[in-house]
């Protein structure tokens, strides 16, 4: 490994998270934006909102906040997931073969505000169990 690549790799060893420019073509991403949307419409029409799965607005509006397990909900979603230069990246990034485990589109629109749920990124708040 050399140069930006090794560069990428140390950011995310050192900080847990990196951004690696260009992996998908925007118009590919802005398909699977789509999609998510289309989905979490469908899901929260046909579903009661949870503090999870939908987020409101100041004026009450309900939005939704995340596609919970969307790999087998839609085939562009898993070929996103599946796509060969992704797997390669995480691969590399993580030192042996990637594997999907668990999976969340997260769609929270800007200026739609609700408690946080806490991620295990996070300590929890004093007086709190984790």
């Amino acid at each position: 490994m050399k140069g930006k690549a090794m560069d990428y790799v140390t950011h995310y060893r050192e900080h847990g998270w990196v951004v690696v420019p260009e992996v998908f073509s925007c118009a590919r991403v802005a398909r699977v934006a789509e999609i998510a949307a289309q989905v979490s419409q469908t899901e929260l029409a046909g579903n009661p909102a949870t503090p999870m799965t939908a987020d409101a607005s100041p004026a009450g509006q309900l939005a939704p906040r995340k596609i919970d397990w969307a790999f087998p909900k839609h085939a562009e979603f898993r070929a996103f997931v599946l796509d060969g230069q992704l797997q390669s990246l995480i691969s590399e990034l993580i030192g042996h073969t990637a594997y999907l485990v668990r999976d969340q589109v997260f769609l929270k629109p800007a200026r739609f505000g609700s408690a946080n749920h806490g991620t295990r990124d996070q300590p929890a708040p004093a007086g709190h169990a984790p």
